[in-house]
């Protein structure tokens, strides 16, 4: 079981690394003013991929998650 877990953990590791590296890769297509002062596509990228693991884990359906992940980047990203 713990073997499992490790596997499970290790996958969800590389994921979420592919996730914000292509985050932060599109992000940086974006004006510096789409950002607040001092932050970059990269601080952006981590906060994001990170707060989606969290609504993956405790959103109960698609509709919640969709909502919680829309939400999120309204606060990060000004458009």
């Amino acid at each position: 079981m713990a073997a499992a877990f490790f596997f499970t953990k290790e996958i969800m590791k590389k994921r979420t690394a592919l996730f914000k590296n292509d985050l932060e890769n599109a992000l940086k297509k974006f004006p510096a003013t789409s950002f607040n002062k001092n932050v970059k596509p990269k601080d952006v990228a981590h906060i994001i991929s990170s707060a989606v693991i969290g609504f993956k884990k405790n959103s109960d359906s698609l509709k919640a998650l969709k909502e919680n992940i829309e939400l999120l980047i309204s606060v990060c990203i000004k458009v």
